[in-house]
Formats: C-alpha cells, sequence, structure tokens
C-alpha cells in the first residue's frame, strides 16, 4: 500500500527553481532516502511534505487523499512526524517534558506511555537523564531526543531531515542502528542524508536530487566507492 505519493512537484523561491517536476512514491513499512548535494532542493521536498513552503503545483496525497493545501498541523494530526536538521527540541524543558509534549496529541493515556517506553528503549542514554534540561545534551543525545519525541506522537511516516549532520562516527552507529530496528518493525520514514553510504545500508529505495531534479538510483550500494557515482550524484570528488 502506497502511503504518501509525491506528483510533479515544483517549488520555487521567487526566479528560483529549487524542486522541479519530482515524483515520489513511500510504501507503508518502506524506507525511502533523498541524497544529494547541499542546495539540490532535498529539504525543500520535506518542508513542502510537512506543509511548511508552498509549492508552486503538484499534488501531495497521504494514504490517498489530497494534503497539498492542509496546515502543517492538520498534517501532523494526520500521522506526519517531522524532524528538521535544526532537530526543534526545547533547551529549558527536561528530557521527560519533551517528551511528554509530543503524547499530549495522544487521546490514550496507556498508548502514550507505552510510546514514551519505546523512545526510551530505543534510546536509553534519554533513559538515563530524563530530569536533566534538553540544553545540556551533546548535539548526538539532541538528535536522538528529537526522533524520539516524533515517535512518540505514533506517527505513520517518519521524515528526518540529515539525521547524521554533524554527528560522530560513533554516535551514527548507534543513530542508524535505532533507525534500522525502526525500518524492521515496519515503520515508514522518508530521509534526506548526505552520508550516501549510511542512507543505501537503510533504505529500501534511494533517489538522488540534483538541481531540484529526481533519479532513482538502481543499486547504488555497488557505487558508493565510485568516484563518479560521488561527483554526479553528491558533487563530491
Amino acid at each position: 500500500m502506497t502511503l504518501l505519493e509525491i506528483a510533479d512537484l515544483h517549488i520555487s523561491y521567487g526566479p528560483v527553481d529549487a524542486v522541479r517536476g519530482v515524483t515520489l512514491d513511500v510504501e507503508k513499512g518502506g524506507v525511502v532516502a533523498i541524497v544529494g548535494p547541499n542546495g539540490a532542493g532535498k529539504t525543500s521536498i520535506l518542508s513542502a511534505v510537512q506543509g511548511l513552503v508552498r509549492t508552486r503545483s503538484g499534488t501531495i496525497r497521504l494514504r490517498g487523499a489530497e494534503i497539498t493545501d492542509w496546515s502543517p498541523e492538520r498534517r501532523a494530526r494526520a500521522g506526519i512526524a517531522f524532524v528538521p536538521e535544526s532537530r526543534g527540541i526545547f533547551g529549558s524543558l527536561s528530557i521527560a517534558e519533551n517528551l511528554s509534549l509530543a503524547a499530549c496529541a495522544l487521546a490514550e493515556k496507556a498508548t502514550a506511555a507505552a510510546q514514551i517506553e519505546r523512545s526510551l528503549e530505543l534510546f536509553p542514554v534519554l533513559a538515563d537523564r530524563l530530569n536533566q534540561r534538553a540544553s545540556v545534551l551533546s548535539g548526538g543525545e539532541r538528535q536522538q531526543l528529537a526522533i524520539g519525541r516524533a515517535l512518540v506522537s505514533s506517527p505513520d511516516l517518519l521524515v528526518l531531515d540529515e539525521p547524521s549532520l554533524g554527528l560522530a562516527p560513533v554516535i551514527l552507529d548507534g543513530l542508524f542502528a535505532s533507525l534500522a530496528a525502526l525500518r524492521d518493525e515496519g515503520r515508514t520514514i522518508l530521509v534526506v542524508e548526505q552520508n550516501v553510504s549510511r542512507a543505501v545500508r537503510l533504505a529500501d529505495h534511494v533517489y538522488s536530487l540534483r538541481g531540484g531534479l529526481l533519479e532513482r538510483l538502481e543499486n547504488p550500494q555497488d557505487l558508493v566507492g565510485d568516484p563518479a557515482f560521488r561527483a554526479k550524484h553528491l558533487g563530491m570528488e
């Protein structure tokens, strides 16, 4: 079953065409990754899915219903959870309070408690520091809290923008192990990721975005170490 459908999406900022005719499907229980160089339009696509930018044309559907003109709040209530590159946690609140805020969207207290418990299982460092303010967390811990908080709302679609950004390799290992665990339990994930080797190992399907144009990559795991591939799809020599 297709959970998210993006069809012929165009996004412009003034005279600049950031996204040009992107079409993309995300199947329920699948993981789709978008890779590409900085400035390619990756974040614009995710922002459009969450309703944070206005689209020039094209359609976005969730479970078959068109949501192109829905507000971000309505999309969140419909089951889309977005973790931005900035992470967006509340530094003045404790870890427990950050998680509890996300649980407010759930009607059943038992469900909320179970979702918080699942997040703490995935990210045990948070469980050890529940009463500490989020402002004292490291970059990796903030990313774990941001993802954990998104999961508390029990979303149908988890949207991640550059989860590896600025994180040390040892932190990345744990983070992507947790994302793989979510994949294996059937979570649906759409992720933008600059670290293509991590994206390839996590995702069922990988797409390259260059100059606002999207291209599905066949067998990208065979191409990660190829300099020509890296230059073409990631803007790296």
